[in-house]
């Protein structure tokens, strides 16, 4: 599906590949395949299992993705309870996709295979394949030594 506008969803479910010229809102997405927006994703709930590029901010109160493929991209990422994970469940295959984005800001945060400038929040947990700039905590913070991390800071 494309769309050259705004796309204003209640409920989404896309098995496929969905094309928004500029900016996706709704209360649940449910995507298995790839999204690309020009500008923010805004959902309350967000599962996606595969690809995306978001041309601005994705937002969501809860947000668990398995990247698939690709290099994924977001300038910045804002929620609750983020979980990105790599996703090498596809046969054949055992690289998964990885995340680029400058921010990433949560309560609750999970990372796997992301590279990050800023990642912040309250409990952060960096998980294998990560490389970020700084980590500002104000509860917890954990990482696996498959990473890189350049600096932690309490906040």
């Amino acid at each position: 599906m494309s769309s050259g506008g705004n796309a204003y969803v209640h409920q989404t479910k896309v098995r496929g590949t969905i094309d928004i010229g500029s900016g996706f809102k709704g209360e649940k997405a449910d995507i298995k395949g790839m999204i690309t927006t020009g500008g923010n994703l805004e959902a309350e709930t967000l599962s996606l299992q595969g690809g995306f590029e978001v041309g601005g901010v994705l937002n969501a109160g809860t947000m668990d993705i398995g990247l698939r493929f690709s290099v994924n991209k977001a300038e910045e990422i804002v929620g609750g309870k983020i979980i990105i994970k790599k996703n090498s469940s596809i046969p054949f295959f055992s690289f998964g996709g990885r995340l680029e984005a400058k921010i990433i800001e949560g309560d609750d945060i999970y990372l796997e295979n992301t590279k990050a400038d800023v990642v912040t929040g309250h409990h952060v947990k960096i998980g294998p394949g990560c490389e970020i700039g700084i980590v500002e905590y104000s509860g917890t913070y954990v990482y696996k030594s498959e990473s890189v991390v350049k600096a932690n800071k309490k906040i």
